[in-house]
């Protein structure tokens, strides 16, 4: 069974993927903090409205998008550009998914909060997720079909489905897919870091993940 059969086998289950030892990485906590430090430096007037009228707790350090206690988001989903391994990542990713198309210059990546694809691939970086405190990430959906790769640390994932709730442990290299309909909470024991995948929702294989 291929990648995508896979993820639709789990969607029509209502239930997530874990692929262990999916794809490694090989950055360091330097090459993160030396992204989050540049990320900083980039002026996203926008961001700072949005965030206004977020909840209490939540701020903004130039296109970061940060949480306490000490859960970074930089806006941007251009990440290969620091982390060049995720390029490759994204190719083997959307190959085992039956797509092949050049990526590098689509309209998702072009502004911040575009999400806007041209290419035609199924599946795009959102960005790295970087958290340094102890924080849980409260259940909630996503408006859209989701991996998430673990690159540094490990993560723990609460994914509920219909009938069942499951609990996945992601050490570095694993990969998790979570269908759109399935709800989750995140939590971890230590820093960690690692990226988000979204699949395109105007692509017409996302309907059936």
């Amino acid at each position: 069974m291929n990648l995508l059969s896979k993820f639709k086998e789990a969607a029509i289950n209502d239930e997530a993927v874990l692929i262990k030892n999916y794809f490694k990485t090989n950055f360091t906590w330097q090459n993160v903090l030396d992204f989050i430090y540049t990320q900083t430096t980039i002026n996203n007037h926008e961001l700072q409205i949005k965030s206004k009228n977020r909840d209490a707790g939540v701020d903004t350090w130039g296109n970061i998008l940060a949480q306490q206690p000490m859960w970074l988001a930089p806006q941007t989903g251009l990440v290969w550009e620091h982390f060049p391994e995720l390029k490759d990542f994204l190719v083997k990713i959307n190959k085992e998914s039956g797509f092949d198309q050049e990526f590098s210059n689509c309209n998702y990546y072009k502004e911040w909060d575009a999400r806007n694809c041209t290419c035609g691939t199924l599946w795009h970086t959102e960005g790295i997720k970087v958290s340094l405190g102890e924080k849980l990430v409260g259940e909630h959906s996503d408006p859209w079909p989701a991996c998430y790769l673990q690159s540094i640390g490990t993560s723990f994932w609460e994914i509920k489905g219909k009938s069942s709730t499951t609990t996945y442990e992601l050490k570095e290299g694993d990969l998790l897919f979570f269908p759109k309909k399935t709800t989750h909470r995140v939590w971890a024991t230590g820093p960690r870091a690692g990226f988000l995948i979204n699949a395109d929702s105007n692509n017409p294989i996302a309907d059936d993940l």
